[in-house]
């Protein structure tokens, strides 16, 4: 789920509520649902990630979320951040208490908006 945010820039409610018909596995789109503003919206991934999502819905729990608990039941956003801190904490990075699913998502904004060279083009 890290991996996805800092590649699409996905908010933590949105990954958590991700069913996986709302992945578009050939377009590489994903429909996040009525989210901030009860607005729809498509997000473009790289292939990538729809790789790797294609291998995770190889071994995943059957259930209706994408990224379900060990029950198959929705995760929540708290654990999300929890192992946000756990990642970066294994992987040895300074500041820990400072990386959160939001940083990642600041981060994802950022090099877009570098990339693009407009805010208008973000």
């Amino acid at each position: 789920m890290v991996r996805a945010q800092l590649s699409d820039g996905l908010r933590p409610g949105e990954v958590v509520a991700l069913r996986p018909e709302h992945v578009n596995f050939n377009s590489g789109c994903i429909d996040v649902r009525e989210w901030k503003g009860a607005k729809d919206r498509v997000v473009f991934v790289g292939n990538r990630l729809v790789e790797g999502l294609q291998e995770w819905m190889k071994r995943r729990l059957e259930s209706e979320w994408l990224f379900p608990t060990s029950k198959g039941t929705q995760v929540d956003t708290s654990h999300l951040r929890r192992s946000v801190k756990r990642y970066a904490r294994e992987a040895g990075l300074e500041e820990v208490e400072r990386i959160s699913p939001h940083t990642l998502r600041h981060t994802f904004a950022t090099k877009l908006y570098r990339s693009a060279g407009s805010i208008r083009r973000v």
